[in-house]
């Protein structure tokens, strides 16, 4: 008998009051050599395994040095400060004003260089190849009422998804890779159907479990 369907129930009622009580003043995140502040409302990677884990995914598989990485939905900074300490060119997008000011602090305390942007998906960057796309998505559906709902939020139709897919071809390098984070709770086979509606193949490259939850990076290729 599983214990995951059992204990996800009562976890989930518990403990969001507590993390959102936690989360009322900026706290900080420690990894390897990065030093971040985490504002209030900006979505926190080490409460998640999804955040470290597609740094780690990338660090392992890619090397990073010399590579145009472009981060969608960078929160605090923490993946897009990740590659850029290990050499590459990155630019960072999200929709939230406080999570670029946050981003742009956390550079300047690591003593990095970035690219930031607000920015609706895409709305504010023109065409450009990236040799490395890099999404943590929102994959719950809802309409987001503000801007901290958007790092869950997808749409009631997945509009999110809908939208990444019909445009980020004209953002990928001719061999530029796609690499995204997502749970066992989202909605794959949706996630999947719609990238499949666009032309893109969805392929799972790695996984990893905490906390009896499964995390999976997936890889997006154009379909032939």
């Amino acid at each position: 008998m599983r214990l995951r369907p059992l204990l996800k129930p009562v976890l989930n009622r518990i403990l969001p009051p507590l993390m959102r009580r936690y989360l009322r003043k900026h706290r900080h995140f420690r990894y390897e050599q990065l030093r971040l502040r985490i504002e209030p409302g900006v979505f926190h990677p080490g409460f998640f395994l999804s955040s470290t884990f597609l740094a780690e995914h990338v660090g392992e598989r890619f090397e990073l040095a010399g590579k145009k990485v472009l981060e969608m939905g960078c929160g605090s900074g923490f993946v897009s400060l990740y590659c850029a300490e290990k050499g590459a060119e990155v630019t960072a997008l999200d929709i939230s004003p406080l999570a670029i000011s946050c981003t742009l602090h956390n550079a300047t305390q690591n003593d990095l260089t970035l690219h930031c942007l607000e920015s609706d998906l895409f709305s504010a960057l023109s065409p450009t190849p990236f040799d490395l796309l890099l999404i943590n998505p929102p994959y719950y559906p809802g309409q987001p009422e503000n801007d901290a709902d958007h790092a869950w939020l997808c749409g009631p139709e997945f509009e999110y998804f809908q939208r990444l897919f019909s445009e980020m071809d004209d953002y990928l390098a001719a061999d530029g890779a796609v690499r995204m984070v997502l749970s066992e709770d989202c909605a794959l086979d949706r996630i999947g159907e719609i990238a499949g509606e666009r032309g893109w193949k969805m392929e799972e490259v790695d996984r990893r479990k905490k906390w009896m939850e499964w995390n999976f990076i997936y890889e997006f290729v154009r379909e032939a």
